[in-house]
């Protein structure tokens, strides 16, 4: 029983992971940038030794800063995108 349970919950969390990386690429398509990072934060969280959320979020803030013409979110960026590569 116990057994189960535990796969019925690596799968959800699973699926929870898969839906809030398609979200997040979908909304950094659609310039929702605020939802797509909170897509990618969670992505982030729930595999904190992935690097596929942090990969996403950096581009998501080179994304924005391309988008406005800005250097504002270029601390997050190389945070993100360094972590990505470690």
């Amino acid at each position: 029983m116990h057994c189960l349970l535990l796969t019925v919950c690596c799968l959800l969390l699973t699926n929870t992971y898969d839906e809030a990386l398609k979200k997040g690429i979908r909304y950094s398509y659609e310039e929702r940038y605020e939802e797509a990072e909170r897509e990618f934060i969670k992505v982030i969280k729930s595999d904190t030794d992935n690097p596929v959320g942090y990969f996403f979020l950096s581009s998501l803030y080179g994304l924005y800063m391309s988008d406005f013409s800005t250097d504002s979110l270029q601390h997050k960026f190389y945070e993100y995108i360094n972590t990505t590569i470690q």
